[in-house]
């Protein structure tokens, strides 16, 4: 699906998270840094105040190339749950990718490329009438 979006060895952003009880950022785990190193901290925005406090989501961008040794170790460890909230987009932001441990979300430039790469990607989609 990707080489679809972009061109194999393409410039990618990756959006990754941490999440934090306060408007400071948390380090990104770890493995997280291992897989998208150059995080740059983007912005900060608050997810949910209520009576228990603050809960924060602190986003990171990290350039990738769409090449199997940048995106295969960042892709595995949201497929094992280690980590979510992973968005891959081109330089220019003019596609989303949203990964997930079951697939992926993708929002298109356009509804005719939504419908285009639902029509080649077909057997991909969901079987219920909802479509999810």
């Amino acid at each position: 699906m990707l080489d679809v979006l972009a061109a194999p060895g393409a410039e990618l952003i990756a959006i990754t998270v941490s999440w934090s009880p306060s408007r400071h950022p948390r380090r990104r785990p770890r493995d997280l840094v291992r897989v998208a190193p150059d995080g740059a901290l983007w912005r900060s925005v608050l997810y949910e105040a209520d009576d228990d406090g603050e809960f924060w989501f602190h986003l990171f961008a990290s350039g990738l190339h769409n090449a199997s040794r940048d995106l295969d170790p960042l892709l595995r460890l949201v497929a094992d749950w280690a980590t979510s909230d992973v968005i891959l987009t081109s330089r220019d932001l003019d596609w989303l990718y949203h990964p997930y441990d079951g697939g992926a979300d993708v929002i298109a430039p356009s509804a005719l490329e939504r419908d285009t790469l639902a029509n080649r990607f077909a057997d991909w989609l969901p079987r219920n009438p909802a479509g999810i």
